[in-house]
């Protein structure tokens, strides 16, 4: 079992001005090995190069135990659901359910 997450958001640290993740998703972990598809300095403009990346992550996407974990940049986000819309009639994404505190798993029918 894998998660595969678009990207990780970053914010700006006001005391040093580095770069850090904006939330933790260690507890996707859960779902499986954590696999961040693209790096949070990667911004999506179409590009031939982005688009092969995702495939490149998701050509072995197990829709029957793998899950997405949707966060970043929205074109990334969309371009993934794309790509595994294309190669299965369904796919499975997490979500943050802040009445549970936790990431739910939800099944996306295409």
């Amino acid at each position: 079992m894998k998660v595969f997450v678009t990207q990780i958001p970053h914010r700006v640290n006001p005391s040093d001005g580095s770069l850090q993740p904006a939330f933790s998703i260690k507890t996707a972990g859960e779902f499986g090995e954590i696999d961040i598809m693209m790096s949070h300095k990667n911004a999506f403009f179409g590009t031939k190069d982005s688009s092969d990346e995702l495939h490149e992550h998701l050509k072995n996407f197990d829709c029957e135990n793998d899950s997405l974990l949707l966060l970043g940049d929205p074109a990334l986000i969309a371009t993934a659901c794309a790509i595994l819309g294309r190669k299965f009639s369904y796919f499975s994404i997490l979500r943050w359910d802040k009445n549970l505190m936790r990431y739910t798993k939800s099944k996306v029918v295409v």
